[in-house]
């Protein structure tokens, strides 16, 4: 095999190569959950919300997008409604 070589990847090689991925996604979560503070990871749902759709900030209805957005993919957080309104309020 020299360098540049495509691999190929069997079924189980995969499996092992995404659980390894969720493995250590899960462990640098857990380092950085309480080494940010909580209004910064607030900012930051809304930074990732506003880059997935540019309009949402814009909608009647941006609070409960922006929670339910927050609970999906920052669940862990458990960000309150407070903490996502005062971040939605610096934006």
């Amino acid at each position: 095999m020299q360098i540049g070589d495509i691999i190929t990847f069997g079924h189980g090689e995969v499996l092992i190569a995404f659980a390894v991925t969720k493995t250590l996604a899960r462990e640098a979560n857990q380092v950085l959950q309480p080494a940010l503070p909580r209004d910064l990871w607030a900012d930051l749902v809304i930074e990732d919300l506003e880059a997935e759709n540019p309009s949402a900030l814009a909608v009647p209805d941006i609070m409960r997008r922006a929670t339910g957005f927050a609970r999906f993919h920052y669940g862990s957080l458990k960000l309150t409604s407070t903490e996502i309104a005062d971040a939605l309020k610096r934006r």
